[in-house]
């Protein structure tokens, strides 16, 4: 049956604005998803006299910047993977925590963030985290079994792709998500995600293929990535596993001595972690 004149115009037009929304998301995505703030100071600037600011020279001409400590010798060391805003400067109290729990860590600020060079994506922060892996083993001299990966929000999608790759002394989760596209759905549920996201951060099919322990801390009010999100991956997961969901906590205030009891807890029971066992 042909379309009665009267409704074939606001049809037509309700169909070009959606197939436009579908374009911009299709086009757009890495600006939804990366939301960086260029430009930091250097660490001492924030408290952190004794970090040390480093750059790596990426094989594709990209310079990045990442902030190290040494820490503690008897403990493992953290390669940390911060969410999808801002720079390192922002997560100064994280690398105070792990200074005062004596973990080292090495923190990327992605491309584009901070004094990164170059534009992020999916596949670019999969090969730049394999560089920092690469520069712990080699320049900071620590090998995978004293590594604890710790990824923050968009991070843990990072954390997950080099968990699978290889074995590592332990994999902490704050604030995950089931995937990227899981999440987008939630919010755009109308729209065809699946078929227009190319950046998928996939942690629900990777998680179940970790072989190291786990440590999620999550809110129970996350108002981005709902609990249920967390408490997925927990349960997919293989043991042994840990999953804190934090009473009336969102996204951006999880409390940070709560972070610092649960990740001192979840060291201390880690098998190699300590002294070169």
């Amino acid at each position: 049956m042909a379309i009665p004149k009267i409704l074939a115009t606001p049809f037509v037009t309700l169909l070009i604005v959606y197939l436009v929304i579908c374009a911009s998301m299709w086009l757009y995505q890495r600006n939804m998803i990366y939301i960086p703030d260029v430009g930091a100071r250097p660490p001492s600037s924030y408290g952190l006299l004794s970090v040390e600011k480093i750059v790596l020279d990426t094989p594709d001409g990209e310079k990045l910047e990442a902030w190290s400590w040494k820490g503690n010798p008897d403990k493992p060391v953290i390669a940390f993977f911060h969410g999808n805003a801002g720079n390192l400067s922002h997560r100064a109290i994280t690398f105070r925590m792990f200074k005062a729990l004596g973990l080292g860590f090495v923190a990327l600020d992605y491309r584009g963030f901070g004094n990164s060079t170059g534009k992020p994506s999916e596949a670019a922060l999969y090969r730049d985290a394999e560089q920092v892996l690469a520069y712990m083993n080699e320049k900071f001299g620590v090998e995978d079994w004293k590594i604890v990966l710790y990824g923050e929000s968009l991070g843990s999608g990072i954390v997950t792709e080099m968990a699978t790759r290889r074995p590592f002394a332990g994999v902490v989760l704050q604030s995950p998500y089931t995937s990227v596209a899981a999440a987008a759905k939630r919010r755009f549920f109308w729209l065809p995600v699946d078929l227009l996201l190319t950046e998928r951060f996939s942690n629900i099919d990777r998680i179940g293929r970790i072989n190291a322990p786990l440590l999620v801390i999550h809110g129970r009010d996350d108002e981005l990535f709902p609990v249920d999100m967390a408490e997925t991956l927990v349960e997919n997961a293989r043991s042994p596993k840990t999953g804190i969901y934090l009473a009336d906590t969102g996204h951006n205030d999880l409390d940070i001595r709560d972070i610092a009891d649960h990740l001192s807890t979840f060291i201390a029971a880690l098998p190699d972690a300590q002294a070169g066992r």
